[in-house]
């Protein structure tokens, strides 16, 4: 259906070639707007699609959520283990970004005794933010 419209779009705008470049234009215009129509007709959704997609998008943005909150806390944990490490805050830090740095601990070493491990976390979940 759509492979259809489309090819017959592209034999009015090759149809339409040779008349005047400003016609060419005009005609070029009105036959996408016609594309844009059939296309918008075929993708319209019934009612368990849409309560899927709004379930998808839900489930998408917890997601997200979650990812924002892990990241907000391992910069927490990075200023608090410079100002104050024995902070009330540092132990539910600590505690939520433990099992991800655990295992980014034992690849990456220490440089210069600074970890690292809060900084590649970082940029793994915005990685991970990126396909969300």
């Amino acid at each position: 259906n759509l492979a259809g419209a489309c090819s017959s779009a592209l034999r009015k705008v090759r149809s339409l070639a040779d008349s005047a470049p400003v016609g060419r234009l005009f005609a070029s215009i009105a036959t996408l707007s016609d594309m844009s129509n059939q296309i918008g007709q075929s993708l319209a959704a019934d009612g368990p699609t849409i309560a899927l997609m709004i379930g998808w998008f839900a489930v998408r943005g917890l997601l997200r959520l979650a990812v924002y909150i892990l990241i907000g806390a391992l910069i927490l944990q990075a200023v608090l283990s410079w100002i104050n490490p024995y902070s009330p805050l540092a132990a539910p830090a600590h505690q939520l970004t433990r099992p991800l740095l655990d295992p980014l601990r034992r690849f990456i070493p220490l440089i210069s005794g600074i970890d690292l491990s809060p900084l590649v976390a970082i940029l793994l979940l915005q990685a991970v933010l990126f396909f969300l």
